[in-house]
């Protein structure tokens, strides 16, 4: 009985040092680093500025010719999960490993040189394979800090208003780049899980080398290579891209326009997604201009002109009817965007904010991808008719759920509490500013404005 006794009480400590023991062992460890590189490939690989994230299962590897994203289309949620994502191939190869841990523990340094040299290359196809995305979310930037003298002109207290976008880098917050660009600079800022996946499954690779000093060096190089060398593979085009590039401008230089434009089209050969960039469209204007050609192109490059020298009737009457034609490229119809939204601007620090909602609903309708110009409308319906407050909320309410920002959101659903407040709708206001604050607010940073609503009433 006492025997027995002792074996009831021991069995728990048994167990736990049995699973201590496993979990710390070479398997274990083993395992357990490849459940959370499984949680690192499935999670957020782009964070855009404003919209939703991009997860590794939404990005092509975008090795061949026409296969990146759609940079307009893929900002709408829900997205396409292609067959051939970084995400997806990261995924069934970790699962692969971690069956490969399970029959064969002595494997496992094989499993993370492998996992360590494809997802390089995933971080490279993520950084170089998809310029045309890369400068839409730079576009983005301006368009969050554009917002962000928006809600400050509406409010003093919002969130946006006083906040940093939530890709800014910490040294230098207030810094926004330039929207017409897609370097590799630019494209690491917007790099969520990606890199940390390498540098697990680095550590997971040298820490697994067994054996004497010089074979896990020769070892740990090889895979260094073998990894440098997929990652020029994968994103080789962009080296094609960006020679062609250079080339055109080296012609443009040298004043031959002909064969700039001949190098040009080279470069979207390579990426043919290159043609919804502002780049493409500026350069291809440019030299058009030059060789005194009149067609679309060189209706946005002197629009674009006219915009930087705030002449913006001209641009507009210059790229109008450009962007009204049904078969319009979509770059066009967003500098036509980007244009109204100056004007309605302009119409806001006139202190004319029904006008500014007419030109921010016209905006809306060239370029419904774009999230400056949806925000735009709604403050401007806040501002100028406030006690429309159903009105308001059928606005803005529906297209929220495309928003990444948590700021943003939280403010667009207080705006809409203040129209109710405004309206004598109470319980339906403290509904609005209870949503706000469950989108964001902490104590050590308040979301003042919706704690500030409910405390009115």
């Amino acid at each position: 009985m006492l025997t027995n006794s002792k074996s009831i009480i021991k069995a728990p400590f048994a167990a736990f040092s049995w699973l201590v023991t496993k979990l710390f062992s070479q398997q274990g460890l083993a395992l357990s680093g490849l459940l959370l590189a499984g949680v690192l490939a499935w999670g957020p690989w782009l964070r855009p500025p404003l919209s939703r994230d991009f997860r590794g299962t939404h990005i092509p590897w975008s090795v061949t010719v026409g296969s990146s994203l759609d940079p307009f289309d893929a900002l709408e949620t829900p997205r396409f999960r292609p067959l051939s994502s970084v995400g997806g191939t990261l995924l069934i190869l970790i699962s692969a490993g971690a069956a490969v841990v399970l029959v064969w523990p002595s494997s496992t340094v094989w499993v993370f040189g492998g996992l360590f040299v494809v997802s390089s290359a995933a971080c490279a196809a993520v950084q170089f394979n998809q310029p045309a995305l890369v400068e839409v979310l730079n576009v983005e930037l301006v368009q969050r800090e554009e917002m962000k003298r928006l809600f400050a002109v509406h409010h003093e207290d919002l969130l946006t208003g006083n906040s940093p976008d939530r890709t800014a880098d910490l040294k230098d917050p207030k810094r926004v780049k330039n929207p017409i660009g897609f370097g590799a600079e630019s494209a690491w800022r917007f790099q969520m899980f990606g890199p940390w996946l390498v540098g697990l499954a680095g550590v997971g690779f040298l820490t697994s080398i067994s054996g004497s000093w010089r074979r896990r060096t020769v070892i740990a190089l090889s895979g260094l290579v073998v990894s440098l060398a997929c990652a020029g593979l994968v994103g080789g085009r962009r080296g094609v891209m960006q020679y062609h590039l250079f080339q055109a401008y080296a012609f443009e230089m040298n004043d031959d326009y002909t064969a700039a434009s001949h190098a040009l089209q080279g470069a979207v050969a390579a990426f043919p997604s290159l043609r919804d960039t502002r780049q493409y469209w500026l350069t291809t204007g440019r030299l058009a201009y030059r060789l005194d050609k009149s067609n679309s192109e060189v209706a946005y490059f002197r629009a674009h002109q006219l915009m930087l020298d705030k002449q913006l009737d001209d641009a507009v009457a210059i790229l109008q009817p450009h962007a009204n034609q049904a078969d319009c490229p979509r770059s066009v119809r967003d500098l036509m965007a980007d244009l109204i939204s100056r004007k309605a601007w302009v119409a806001v620090r006139k202190g004319n904010p029904s006008a500014a909602e007419i030109q921010w609903r016209q905006a809306f309708t060239y370029a419904p991808w774009r999230h400056l110009e949806w925000a735009g409308v709604g403050i401007a319906m806040a501002m100028a008719s406030p006690h429309q407050a159903e009105r308001i909320e059928e606005w803005i309410l529906p297209k929220m759920v495309q928003i990444g920002d948590r700021f943003v959101r939280a403010d667009m659903a207080s705006l809409v509490g203040d129209a109710y407040f405004l309206d004598g709708q109470f319980v339906k206001a403290r509904q609005l500013y209870e949503q706000s604050r469950s989108i964001f607010s902490f104590p050590k940073y308040v979301n003042i404005h919706a704690q500030e609503g409910m405390l009115g009433m």
